[in-house]
């Protein structure tokens, strides 16, 4: 092969080089490195598109235009990262259509990798409160933690607008906290609870270090004196969850385990998803989808009973089950 062949693995270049598309490769990875994306992508989408070739190869098809439904679906069943396939190759039948290469566009006709998404680790509302009642009893920077676990579990405000809280942002007079979201830089409104502005207050007359910056939250101990990061909010709660008698095997430690927890606790309450989405400030309700896995309690009461075994089932299950 002509050109360039790095993205090849170093121990098979034969394997990838003996493919009758080699020429079809070759002016793909030109086009890739044209296009301005890095070296490793390119690498990492040649890989992908030669394993792809060389199977069509070996299946007795010469020309992209023979390509069939069966021989993508064979690619995709084996293919070791279904969603590395699904991306790249996608990718290339689009590329392929567009210069001529295939009368059709191929792409719709790769399938779809199911992505996991994780369930929301939740703490009940008893789990909460013992959280916060630890907060309290910190050995250092007591007044602090206790003000951010609060922020964290009554608000549900991620760590980097907890770090990023400035006093500007708290309202006395309407009793509302308002910020812009660093993530996603969407305004958002949160009341100011009373017993999270009597923490703020105790941590700014009594412990909060007198220094110029506007930041509510500040590091105490030298050389530390900066502003409270996202990172450390995590360390801060992670810390304090520890220092409880909850089980928190398999369970994430951090303030999004907080937020998680009062979306669920919503959820339990019987507000609705857009309710929930408008106190997390969640830009899309797509977001909000995720903590409907932990609403155990609450679908409980729509579960439908279990009929009773009948016929052969219950001939297997054996004498002792009744109809």
């Amino acid at each position: 092969m002509e050109g360039e062949t790095d993205w090849y693995p170093r121990k098979k270049i034969l394997e990838y080089t003996d493919s009758v598309f080699r020429n079809e490769a070759r002016l793909y990875d030109e086009y890739l490195r044209n296009s301005g994306k890095t070296k490793s992508d390119v690498r990492a989408r040649m890989h992908v598109v030669a394993r792809f070739l060389q199977y069509v190869d070996q299946s007795g098809i010469k020309k992209l235009s023979q390509l069939t439904a069966q021989t993508i679906y064979g690619a995709f069943e084996a293919a070791s990262d279904k969603g590395g396939f699904h991306k790249s190759i996608s990718a290339f039948f689009r590329y392929a259509h567009r210069h001529d290469l295939t009368e059709q566009d191929f792409s719709i006709l790769v399938p779809s990798a199911s992505r996991h998404i994780p369930v929301p680790t939740v703490y009940t509302p008893d789990e909460i409160e013992k959280i916060i009642a630890a907060a309290t009893q910190s050995k250092e920077c007591g007044k602090r933690n206790k003000a951010i676990v609060l922020i964290a579990a009554r608000l549900g405000l991620r760590s980097c607008d907890i770090a990023n809280l400035r006093f500007e942002n708290i309202h006395r007079d309407t009793g509302m906290i308002e910020i812009r979201q660093v993530k996603t830089g969407e305004p958002h409104s949160v009341p100011l609870l009373p017993e999270i502005l009597e923490a703020l207050d105790d941590y700014v007359e009594n412990e909060r270090p007198k220094r110029g910056d506007n930041h509510v939250f500040l590091c105490n101990s030298l050389p530390h004196t900066g502003t409270v990061q996202p990172h450390t909010i995590y360390t801060i709660v992670s810390r304090i969850i520890e220092t409880t008698d909850i089980d928190t095997n398999g369970r994430k430690r951090g303030a999004h385990a907080l937020r998680s927890s009062l979306a669920t606790a919503l959820l339990n309450e019987g507000y609705n998803h857009r309710e929930v989405q408008d106190a997390l400030g969640h830009k899309s309700p797509e977001a909000v989808k995720s903590y409907v896995k932990t609403e155990v309690e609450h679908l409980r009461n729509y579960a439908l009973p279990v009929p009773a075994p009948i016929g052969i089932f219950a001939s297997k299950l054996g004498s002792g089950v009744t109809a």
